[in-house]
């Protein structure tokens, strides 16, 4: 896709009023126009409506739920995109940088409907990034410069000679809304709305999406706001995996913006949440975004996140971690046993064969361990691995959340289930913790084998049945 807003030039000729707004994407970027477009009617009485144009499987996603009009189609289908703009029967589009369909195909659609286009992701661009407002008439000014790749971006002191260059360069490319120009070595657009614009935001107080939606319904730039000096980072924790958002508490703190784009129940692809920190200079903003990390609960039913690269030099606990992977495939064998005592007496011939203790075998990197696991009281349990024996309390604290107290020490664990290995996160460091049964098959539930399909020496694979 073209620069900030495509099919738009610098021109002084006003464009009708916006009225009807189809949103092609999803995430943090479909959340962030969806609440711009809220702030402004709220602000000015308006009634511009949003219509999300999204696949069917994410009908029911975080923006679904905040969009006025909702449009279903199949981003794979010939034409899929077409009938769906053309029933939300919109002004614009904005593309954002939320990548339901690809840029090339939005850019088409546009030039056929003959509709302007909001957004759209930017080309990509790491090093020094300056993000240029500009209006159809050519006026303009540089909201902030920064440091960006893919999962961090880095507010930078202003420079009057770098911003004069973007600047120069916005217009050379006759761009209007709020684009972003790179630096390699010259000058030139780089692209549009991205998410490493929250730091500029951060630390200038600043929405830029308002401000490209203003911008595209013919508003005049204004002049830039006064510099803070305020210093801001952001993490953008992306999800890998395709997997389902089961637990999600964001953080919160002095200097904490969290941008989300899922809520539970919702898949998770890419970008999950965006933290910004702000604060007097770099290590401030630093400490305060690692704590904010830390402090991020966030479980998948499948997948992983990029958390532990963010994090950075924080040292794994593999032996916490083993400690609640061991509890809690005990506690899961209990309840096996529980739920098989119930079955029988259900049919009034109860059977008491439950052991009160646990033989659980697993295996981490590659090493296997043999935990013997008794629960000797309703929140505390005896732990024995290679001839040492350690007691653990455990406190329950949700679905997922664990706090531990063994050794001397309290920690804190969020736990998932994804097929048969837990993924242990011990503070913010996720661990997979795999389930060794050396092959044997298991059924949660009394059953009777009614055929083997498989002979010795035939090859499965997983999903087989």
């Amino acid at each position: 896709m073209r620069t900030a807003t495509l099919g738009s030039t610098s021109t002084a000729t006003r464009p009708q009023p916006l009225k009807r707004l189809a949103i092609a994407d999803r995430g943090i970027s479909a959340m962030r126009i969806l609440q711009a477009v809220r702030e402004r009617n709220e602000q000015r009485g308006g009634a511009l409506r949003t219509v999300l144009l999204v696949p069917a499987g994410e009908a029911t996603c975080l923006a679904a739920r905040l969009a006025d009009e909702l449009v279903t189609f199949d981003p794979a289908a010939p034409g899929g995109l077409d009938a769906a703009l053309a029933t939300a029967r919109a002004d614009a589009l904005w593309a954002g940088w939320g990548g339901v369909v690809e840029d090339a195909r939005l850019a088409a659609v546009c030039e056929r409907s003959g509709l302007p286009a909001l957004g759209g992701r930017p080309a990509a661009a790491d090093g020094v990034l300056a993000d240029v407002v500009l209006d159809r008439t050519g006026a303009g000014w540089v909201a902030g410069l920064r440091r960006s790749t893919l999962t961090e971006s880095v507010s930078m002191p202003y420079s009057p000679e770098l911003a004069a260059a973007a600047l120069d360069a916005a217009r050379a490319a006759r761009a209007a809304g709020v684009v972003t120009v790179g630096f390699d070595p010259a000058p030139r657009v780089a692209g549009a709305l991205c998410a490493g614009q929250a730091v500029t935001e951060a630390a200038t107080g600043l929405d830029l999406v308002r401000l490209a939606l203003d911008l595209a319904d013919g508003e005049a730039a204004g002049v830039p706001p006064a510099r803070s000096g305020a210093h801001a980072v952001a993490a953008h924790l992306r999800a890998t995996g395709d997997g389902r958002v089961e637990l999600l508490r964001p953080p919160a703190g002095a200097g904490i913006r969290v941008d989300v784009g899922v809520t539970e129940g919702d898949r998770a692809a890419g970008d999950v949440l965006t933290v910004v920190a702000t604060g007097r200079d770099s290590a401030e903003a630093t400490a305060r975004l690692h704590r904010a990390l830390a402090d991020t609960t966030l479980v998948l039913d499948r997948g992983t996140t990029n958390r532990g690269d963010l994090l950075g030099a924080r040292a794994p606990r593999p032996d916490a971690a083993l400690l609640v992977a061991a509890i809690e495939l005990a506690d899961a064998m209990t309840g096996v046993d529980r739920a098989r005592f119930l079955a029988f007496a259900r049919r009034g011939r109860p059977e008491c064969a439950a052991s009160t203790v646990h033989v659980v075998d697993l295996v981490h990197r590659g090493v296997r361990y043999r935990f013997t696991v008794a629960q000797v009281a309703p929140a505390r349990y005896r732990l024995t691995v290679d001839g040492a024996t350690l007691e653990v309390d455990v406190e329950r604290l949700g679905a997922h959340e664990r706090r531990l107290a063994f050794g001397g020490e309290r920690v804190r664990a969020v736990v998932g289930v994804q097929g048969t290995e837990y993924v242990v996160e011990i503070d913010g460091i996720a661990q997979r913790i795999g389930r060794d049964d050396g092959g044997l098959v298991r059924n949660l539930a009394p059953a009777v084998v009614v055929s083997i399909p498989v002979r010795r020496g035939d090859e499965v694979a997983a999903g087989d049945v």
